[in-house]
């Protein structure tokens, strides 16, 4: 049995990272692709590229800057955000609590008087503990906001109800100006751009695919396997399942989603496979194609759709991004259905006509439209989600076991939190330390 020294199960961001930072240490990656790339994947379809829905780079550490610049050269183009929302028959800048103006007077009125109402509970300390999503969205934007677009929107994105969600994602993805600004917003209509992703790059050619596609370049290539599964794993022994060969390795590690992870470790008591069936992910069901005639949405990049009686959340729109990612007189598009949508094409193509619809625009429009479905979208937070990613870490901890990555780590993240998780992994395996 050969030993390889540092196994990484899956080639994503993540674990591509990891092997981009052990510089010299003896490593194997494995993929069950054929390609690299995980999630961070782009397709062509009739002269247009797709990603698997929306992938853009919002780098904010100067070591990821570097790597990227290192990788991608001036081969990025950065974009400033255009969102928009659409409610009650009307186009809302995002982020919506930021921009109430662009609503009827009087339900901009009543979210903004809402939001103060919010403002002076939390001054008077008569806030109540903040457990969930929405004990978060009604104590920072009140119940109008909440109302209008945060409950319904996530509602759809998730597939389960904000109040079943905890609180502990928020911070870094949730826009929260003050009270303030949101009055602002609702009287001036400046269509202000908070966010973490006010603006973002974008590779020039090729689709978000040409980072992974980069840094794997980079990489020697009898150190990467694709088209290879990691079946089984003894952790006491050190010992992994790929394929038909087993391997003994130091150190084990995995951006596999963590119940894929831990349904195929052996000895593992029932208590941790139970923490980990009880996690939960929303399911990713998308449609990808093109539409004959003038850019979509006012060329805006992408749209929110918190409407509860249309299946689709978000539709955005990939060339007017950019381009060059789709031929002339086209506009290529994305649409993300709920978790539930278990439509087939004929189904998609029905729904994304009602949205069309909504948009000005007609069916017939439609050059050609194709579906997709992941098992894993987002990351369900919920009341288990802490202790059983706890658990299942204390154990991997004891047996030289890195889970990392979006869905490895069970977690919502960007891509460049996979990229820091891949550094950190390999620093914390050489025992090397930076600050950045």
């Amino acid at each position: 049995m050969r030993n390889v020294g540092i196994l990484i199960a899956g080639g994503g961001l993540a674990g591509l990272s990891t092997a981009w930072h052990l510089n010299d240490r003896p490593y194997l990656l494995v993929e069950k692709e054929i390609r690299t790339g995980g999630l961070v994947r782009s397709e062509v379809i009739r002269g247009c590229t797709f990603d698997i829905t929306g992938h853009w780079l919002h780098l904010r550490n100067d070591h990821t800057r570097a790597m990227v610049s290192e990788l991608l050269g001036d081969g990025l183009v950065q974009v400033s955000r255009k969102a928009l929302i659409l409610s009650h028959d009307r186009y809302v800048n995002y982020p919506f609590q930021s921009n109430l103006a662009d609503l009827p007077s009087d339900v901009a009125a009543l979210c903004a008087v809402d939001a103060v109402s919010a403002a002076l509970a939390q001054a008077s300390g008569n806030l109540n503990t903040i457990n969930t999503f929405k004990d978060f969205a009604l104590a920072h934007f009140g119940a109008g906001i909440t109302r209008e677009f945060i409950e319904p929107y996530n509602a759809k994105l998730w597939g389960v109800g904000i109040d079943e969600v905890t609180s502990d994602w928020c911070d870094r993805f949730v826009p929260v100006p003050d009270v303030l600004q949101i009055v602002r917003g609702a009287i001036q209509g400046r269509g202000q751009r908070t966010g973490y992703n006010a603006t973002f790059l974008y590779p020039r050619e090729g689709g978000i695919e040409s980072l992974p596609k980069a840094l794997t370049r980079r990489l020697p290539g009898d150190r990467i396997l694709t088209g290879k599964t990691l079946r089984a794993v003894k952790p006491r022994q050190h010992q992994a399942l790929v394929d038909d060969e087993w391997l003994r390795y130091d150190v084990l590690v995995s951006s596999l989603p963590l119940p894929v992870l831990a349904g195929i470790l052996e000895d593992m008591d029932e208590k941790l496979k139970q923490a980990a069936r009880g996690l939960r992910a929303s399911r990713l069901v998308y449609a990808i194609g093109a539409v004959r005639g003038e850019p979509l949405i006012q060329g805006a990049h992408w749209l929110y759709l918190p409407q509860d009686d249309i299946p689709v959340y978000r539709f955005g729109v990939p060339s007017n991004v950019l381009s060059t990612l789709a031929p002339a007189g086209m506009s290529s598009f994305y649409a993300e259905f709920t978790p539930g949508f278990d439509g087939d094409e004929q189904e998609a193509r029905k729904q994304l006509g009602r949205v069309l619809g909504l948009l000005g625009r007609d069916v017939r429009d439609l050059d050609f439209l194709e579906l997709r479905r992941f098992p894993y979208g987002y990351v369900i937070f919920d009341e288990h989600r802490n202790q059983g990613v706890a658990e299942l870490m204390s154990f991997f901890e004891q047996h030289a076991i890195h889970s990392i990555g979006r869905f490895g780590a069970w977690t919502y993240n960007a891509m460049e939190d996979a990229l820091l998780d891949g550094r950190d992994t390999a620093q914390r395996i050489t025992g090397e330390a930076d600050g950045n």
